[in-house]
């Protein structure tokens, strides 16, 4: 018997490339992993600010809505007396 070095250095090399292959998506995976949370984080902390401002604009539009209605009937109401 014989020890047959290039079968195991052929070996050897084959298992660290699949180590570093490994070793290299499971890095990427762990980015993948902490870059999914913090948007999702992001996402969560955004979601209720978005709403607000949406709340907002829409308090806004409405006092502008009655305003601009509040005008009108004014001004309709200064012509009807005219005519009386």
């Amino acid at each position: 018997m014989f020890y047959d070095y290039d079968f195991y250095e052929e070996m050897d090399s084959t298992m660290i490339y699949g180590i570093k292959r490994t070793i290299h998506f499971a890095w990427m995976f762990a980015k993948t992993l902490v870059l999914t949370i913090v948007l999702a984080a992001f996402y969560c902390i955004m979601t209720p600010v978005r709403i607000y401002d949406w709340i907002k604009e829409e308090n806004y539009l409405e006092k502008t809505a009655n305003r601009d209605e509040q005008i009108r009937f004014q001004l309709w109401k200064e012509e009807a007396d005219k005519f009386m």
